[in-house]
């Protein structure tokens, strides 16, 4: 019997949150990774620095560049 997976997390949702959310990380990117990578993949804390931007994709989280592109547009879409 298959298991149901549970639907994919969107990075923008999940930025777009963090942002409302922790206001003092829309002024900070690195920040703002932080809390997302969190968001994926909780035990991320525990990985070093190395491990994470070596084996990124093992841990399931996005791009750095990706969550400050998705940062930049959310923003330049609210300013209207």
């Amino acid at each position: 019997m298959a298991t149901k997976k549970s639907a994919p997390i969107k990075v923008k949702e999940v930025i777009e949150n963090i942002l409302t959310e922790k206001k003092y990380t829309r002024d900070s990117d690195e920040l703002l990774y932080y809390y997302v990578c969190m968001t994926f993949n909780p035990n991320i804390k525990k990985v070093t620095f190395e491990d994470l931007f070596k084996n990124r994709t093992y841990f399931g989280v996005p791009t750095y560049e990706t969550v400050r592109r998705s940062r930049a547009k959310l923003q330049r879409e609210n300013e209207a």
